[in-house]
């Protein structure tokens, strides 16, 4: 199969009948960071820690999987940044091994 840019719908189909639909489409060129908290409070305890995931995204919000632009994080006001991590688009095995 050759590699085309587009969209890739997949339908389910139960006792004869559609059940579900997903589909996936071709991401553009990035234009965006989006960061994501993962809950909307913490407290400001000085204890608390929250995590914050950033997607590099295409002007319609698709993950650029491939995107490799560097980016630098900075703090400001009271907190610290305890680790930054980054994880490519990569498949995570059932082995927990991770690939390209």
């Amino acid at each position: 199969m050759t590699y085309e840019p587009g969209e890739l719908k997949v339908v389910t189909y139960k006792n004869g009948k559609e059940w579900a639909t997903a589909n996936m489409r071709t991401a553009g060129v990035p234009s965006t960071l989006l960061m994501t908290p993962d809950r909307p409070r913490i407290s400001a305890d000085g204890h608390d820690l929250f995590f914050v995931t950033v997607r590099i995204t295409d002007q319609d919000g698709l993950t650029v999987p491939r995107a490799n632009d560097r980016i630098r994080f900075t703090l400001d006001g009271p907190g610290s940044r305890l680790e930054t991590n980054v994880i490519a688009m990569r498949t995570l095995r059932r082995d927990g091994r991770v690939t390209s």
